[in-house]
């Protein structure tokens, strides 16, 4: 190779040898489960409706963000065909070989190489390659890690979703409990309320009575004050000497009549009221 082809050659960075080497790649690896760790706390933390959910789910998503961002710098792994040199490793010995041993291009035949050392090469490319295929299998990692993420991130949203309907649900159990208990009230008071009306009902009556009964004395008052009156006047005739008693009589009579008549009247307007109280409860109940 010229001096010319070898300055056009691309020299890998630092950091994508140090991403490529075994170091480089265990601390990826170890970031990714953090990352991945972080999430799913987040996740809980969002489902349990935890303080400093929105941060810490936030912090793991962006952490896995930037992990697969700097997963673009991963040098892809090389698959070298071993069985060409190596017949053993194919199935079964199926077909034929057209490289070249590693033994004839060294020079050395293949009796001189120990059967104990070729096992042991033999295994050393075998953890080798499984080595490779589990390094390989790092960004396939981080994808499903990142899927995970996003179920989980869907599934808090779910949760969430399913919490706010189960609440409001809540809520309209309980406006409808409290419904029913106003109702209930409103019954019970109005059952409470017909109770009162026949008590106040029954009262009237009872005062009506009396009031009857106070009308019959007041008549036969009159009728006996009407009757002395009578008596007085057939005396008068008979007698002069009697007329100032009867003057004085008389007086007594006018007297008692006016105070019979504000009698009436203070009762005709206590009948009144009566009356206006009973109005007053009839149109309460009706309303």
């Amino acid at each position: 190779m010229s001096k010319n082809q070898a300055a056009t050659i691309k020299q890998p960075s630092k950091f994508a040898i140090w991403y490529n080497s075994n170091v480089g790649q265990r601390t990826v690896a170890a970031f990714y489960s953090v990352g991945a760790s972080i999430v799913i706390i987040g996740a809980l933390f969002k489902i349990m409706h935890w303080p400093m959910a929105g941060t810490i789910l936030t912090l793991g998503m962006v952490t896995e963000a930037v992990l697969f961002f700097i997963g673009v710098f991963e040098k892809p792994h090389k698959n070298y065909h071993w069985e060409n040199v190596y017949p053993s490793l194919l199935i079964n010995n199926e077909g034929p070989v057209a490289a070249v041993t590693v033994n004839e291009r060294i020079g050395i035949s293949d009796t001189t190489l120990a059967q104990s050392d070729a096992k042991k090469l033999e295994e050393g490319i075998k953890q080798l390659a499984e080595t490779a295929g589990q390094l390989g299998n790092i960004s396939q990692a981080a994808a499903n890690s990142e899927v995970f993420a996003k179920s989980l991130s869907n599934a808090s949203e779910a949760v969430v979703s399913f919490t706010t309907k189960q609440q409001n649900l809540d809520e309209v159990s309980d406006n409808m409990i409290k419904s029913y208990k106003d109702i209930s009230g409103a019954l019970s008071n109005a059952s409470e309320g017909a109770k009162q009306y026949a008590s106040h009902t029954e009262t009237l009556s009872k005062n009506v009575n009396a009031i009857n009964s106070i009308y019959e004395l007041e008549l036969k008052q009159i009728q006996t004050q009407a009757e002395a009156i009578s008596s007085q006047t057939n005396k008068f005739t008979s007698a002069t000497s009697d007329i100032d008693k009867l003057f004085t009589l008389i007086s007594n009579t006018a007297k008692d009549m006016e105070a019979y008549r504000h009698q009436t009247e203070k009762l005709a307007k206590q009948v009144s009221d009566l009356n206006n109280v009973y109005g007053n409860m009839l149109n309460a109940i009706r309303s």
